[in-house]
């Protein structure tokens, strides 16, 4: 997997995204591949398939990989970062979604 992450960050710096790229134009980008992901998972009327959806959530990790390196990070550390946060968060599913013990009186 890191591979794949090094692959992303050299055709990052060979496009120049990295070098000429802003943080907030990835953040933009990453709107318009979130939007198009959710084309993929919602919209029936198009037959969109697993693989139109792993492609676009492929997209997505491409983008954050990009905006990682944008702020002198990687995504590694930044998924670490944060299941170090969540690993021992307690909480319960509501209508297919974990809501963290915190949050469980703003649902009630």
């Amino acid at each position: 997997m890191i591979a794949m992450f090094d692959a992303v960050v050299e055709w990052g710096l060979e496009k120049g995204i990295i070098t000429n790229g802003t943080c907030k134009a990835q953040y933009r980008k990453l709107l318009e591949e979130i939007e198009e992901l959710g084309e993929a998972m919602f919209d029936t009327e198009d037959n969109y398939t697993t693989y139109d959806v792993e492609n676009e959530l492929g997209d997505c990790c491409v983008v954050l990989i990009l905006l990682a390196e944008l702020y002198g990070t990687d995504l590694e550390k930044c998924l670490g970062l944060a299941y170090e946060k969540i690993n021992k968060r307690n909480g319960k599913m509501i209508n297919g979604q974990f809501v963290k013990e915190a949050d469980l009186e703003e649902v009630s």
